[in-house]
Parts: structure tokens; C-alpha cells; sequence
């Protein structure tokens, strides 16, 4: 996840979920194909999808092109969510980009929209660095 290149990464929570991440350096942009089980009852994209989708797409934006194998992991401290407009279908896209921070806290702030360019939603987290620990793998 470094150095300009694209990583491709489905594992883990993102099998479950069923999101790709790619990422290149201090970014990541996630990608979902909707189905039934990532709508409410309501029909419409379920809000902790989308707040599942953005958490993800921050962290992996935190993560892509920090080298230090001291420091493998992160974990959310807080993660700001604004609803702006419901799907039914269709592709969620976010795109996930570094802010700021330091050795231990980053921030990082993300846009979800559809396949027309339309904005979903918006956030911004804030995520500490765990070091000393094992590579998270999904």
C-alpha cells in the first residue's frame, strides 16, 4: 500500500460486507456493489453500510503509504457522518483521503456518491495508530 502503487485488497470484514478498496498514497477509494443485503427495510442503502463504507475507505487512507511496521494497525477514535441523499442500488463509490496528524493520531475525511457523480454522504474520523501489535488482515 505504498509508493504509488494501486493495492487491491478483498478479505476479511471486506468479504462480509463485499466493498474492494484500492488505495495509493495518504488516499483510498472504496468501491460497493449494492444488493439486498446492504438495504433497511425501507429499501434504501442501510446508514451503517455507509458508515461501515466510510470508516473503512478513512482508515485504509490513514494506513496507504505509512511504512512503519512498528505501527500495522489503527483503530477509529471518532467518525462524523452526514446523510445526504439515499440509494437503492447500484454502485456506492468513496473516495478517502488523509488530512493530517501525527506518530499516533490521524484524521482523515471521505465523500460517498453514485454512479452519477451524486453525493451520498460525507465524514471525517479520527483514527490513533496501534503499534506493537499484529497486521490487521481483514
Amino acid at each position: 500500500m505504498s509508493g504509488g502503487d494501486t493495492t487491491e485488497l478483498l478479505d476479511g470484514f471486506r468479504t462480509l460486507v463485499g466493498y474492494v478498496v484500492e488505495t495509493t498514497p495518504q488516499r483510498a477509494k472504496l468501491t460497493l456493489e449494492l444488493g439486498p443485503k446492504h438495504l433497511n427495510r425501507a429499501g434504501v442503502l442501510h446508514g451503517g453500510v455507509l458508515m461501515t463504507a466510510f470508516d473503512s475507505a478513512c482508515g485504509y487512507a490513514c494506513m496507504a503509504g505509512h511504512d512503519d511496521p512498528e505501527t500495522p494497525s489503527l483503530v477509529t477514535v471518532t467518525m462524523t457522518t452526514n446523510f445526504i441523499k439515499s440509494l437503492d442500488g447500484g454502485t456506492l463509490y468513496v473516495d478517502a483521503w488523509l488530512t493530517g496528524g501525527g506518530r499516533s493520531t490521524v484524521f482523515a475525511e471521505a465523500r460517498a456518491y453514485d454512479a452519477k457523480d451524486r453525493t451520498v454522504g460525507t465524514a471525517s474520523g479520527t483514527f490513533r495508530r496501534l503499534r506493537g501489535r499484529p497486521k490487521a488482515t481483514g
